[in-house]
Formats: C-alpha cells, structure tokens, sequence
C-alpha cells in the first residue's frame, strides 16, 4: 500500500471546521504600530508575538514553528527593513512579510529597492495613512 507522502502519521487530528491560528511575527513594532494596521491584514485570531530585529533567528523563520506572516517597519530606530529582509532571505523564509510606513511617497522606488533585496521573497507594502492600497511588490 502506498501512503500520501503529504499526509504525516503522527498529525493530531483536526476538529472539522477549526483553522489554527495564523502566527504572526511583529519585528521591531510598537503595540501602537500594531493598532494602526487595516483590520483586513491582521486576523483577529492570530497569534502575535513581538521580537527586535536582533532575537529574529534561522531557527525562528523556519521549520513547523516558522510564522505565517511578518509584520515589520520600513524604518525605525535602529532599524531597517532592508536588514530583515536581507536574514529572511539568507533563512529561506517562506512565509509573508509586510512593510509598514506611516507614509510612502514613492511606492516604486521602495518596490524597487524591496525586490532588488529579496526578490525570493513574498513581500507587500502597507502606507499605514490609508494614502495607498496594499502595494503587492
């Protein structure tokens, strides 16, 4: 008899009609940032936690345990998207990043500068002032 390969054995069973919780990553992100994210990004059921861009490591970005979403600033103090996504990339994450801005005056050269940086990666833009739609990059 030959078995699903993507089927694993030892999987717990599922309740029918229960999702897990998405698991979301806030890198560098104030509760105050957070607040200010468009209801339609964040699922009110997700679990978020919070690191700084220094405890993000290989072991948290990959694997079973690897969040579904990152939710990081452009910029802040002492920090730079450019910087994230560059370990992202080296980690082989393979799940979705938004960049966060109060403001993006020029949403091509920061799609731009995001692609040359990871182009291996999902990443989406979000002007936190509404000022943009979500900006697929």
């Amino acid at each position: 008899m030959k078995t699903d390969p993507h089927v694993q054995s030892d999987a717990p069973p599922h309740s029918a009609g229960l999702a897990a919780r998405p698991a979301v990553l806030a890198v560098a992100l104030s509760d105050a940032a957070l607040s200010q994210m468009p209801r339609h990004v964040l699922a009110p059921e997700a679990a978020v936690s919070k690191r700084p861009l220094a405890h993000i490591s290989v072991t948290e970005t990959t694997g079973p345990d690897a969040p579904d979403l990152i939710l990081a600033p452009l910029t802040a103090r002492g920090f730079d998207a450019m910087d994230l996504l560059t370990t992202l990339s080296q980690a082989r994450f393979a799940g979705r990043v938004l960049i966060l801005a109060p403001h993006m005056p020029d949403i091509p050269l920061v799609r731009a500068d995001v692609l040359a940086e990871a182009p291996d990666l999902n990443v989406d833009l979000i002007a936190l002032d509404g000022s943009s739609a979500l900006h697929l990059v």
